[in-house]
């Protein structure tokens, strides 16, 4: 997924996070299986479902 803004645009593909400015520069790491229903929230305004949330963390923890 990827959220576009003037300042940057943020994207995440499968764990891989990732933040890129308009220079050019880019900042990447890998996210927990964990810590992806509040990234979503946080970096991408997605807030799932307690439900949705244990099975996006499950389907990652394959």
């Amino acid at each position: 997924m990827q959220r576009p803004s003037r300042e940057l645009r943020r994207t995440l593909i499968g764990r891989e996070y990732a933040v890129t400015r308009p220079d050019g520069t880019r900042e990447a790491h890998e996210v927990s299986p964990q810590e992806l229903p509040d990234l979503l929230a946080t970096a991408f305004g997605i807030t799932l479902s307690a439900a949705d949330a244990r099975a996006l963390v499950a389907f990652h923890e394959r």
